[in-house]
């Protein structure tokens, strides 16, 4: 009775791993068709690697001759490190996405972006340390992650505030007062660091004006 129970499971098990592969297969060719579509070439001369599959999404990259020169991808604060100049695809029901198109769109979470570094860049994937942002009035306009990656350089939006100047710091260390950036024909004020080595905590002083 134990041997015919193996023997079903390892039928079982044989029948999986073919629909899985089977599946593979059939993402393969279509990522493929789509690839020589955009290139307008043919589906045998596309050659690409798959660098995982989050949420149904894949993320792929074409194979072939790039120019030879280190070059960085950043999304959602996590850090790609190429070795060449190229950049990731995700490609998802039927259509690609740039890396950021994906994140922005949520078709990958910043998880997914950290489970990819950690196996694309297995050797240099650096530690995330938190960021604690105090802003209890609520200056800040475009979302700052609760962590980062060392040496990622981070840019902080805040609204204009009229008659007054804002100082931000980094564990105390001033970083300056605003610069003001003109995007989509409105102002906003920026400032920008580097994620240091460990954990780390950003403030806003405001002085001139009322203060």
């Amino acid at each position: 009775m134990k041997k015919h129970i193996k023997i079903v499971s390892l039928i079982l098990a044989f029948c999986c791993a073919a629909l899985l592969c089977a599946c593979e297969k059939n993402d393969h060719r279509k990522i493929a068709a789509e690839y020589a579509k955009r290139n307008k070439v043919t589906a045998e001369e596309i050659d690409f690697t798959c660098y995982g599959e989050f949420n149904g999404a894949h993320v792929v990259m074409l194979n072939g001759e790039y120019p030879d020169a280190l070059s960085e991808e950043t999304v959602g604060g996590v850090t790609f490190f190429h070795s060449q100049i190229k950049s990731f695809d995700v490609y998802k029901n039927g259509r690609f996405y740039t890396l950021r198109e994906a994140f922005d769109g949520g078709i990958i979470t910043r998880d997914n972006l950290i489970s990819l570094s950690e196996s694309y860049n297995p050797d240099t994937a650096r530690v995330f340390y938190s960021l604690t942002v105090i802003d209890p009035d609520n200056y800040v306009i475009e979302r700052l992650y609760d962590g980062y990656q060392a040496g990622t350089s981070v840019t902080v939006k805040t609204d204009v505030l009229l008659d007054v100047d804002m100082t931000a710091y980094l564990d105390g260390e001033s970083l300056g007062k605003q610069t003001a950036v003109l995007e989509n024909d409105e102002y906003h004020w920026e400032f920008y660091f580097i994620m240091p080595s460990h954990d780390a905590t950003l403030t806003f002083e405001l002085s001139g004006g009322m203060f």
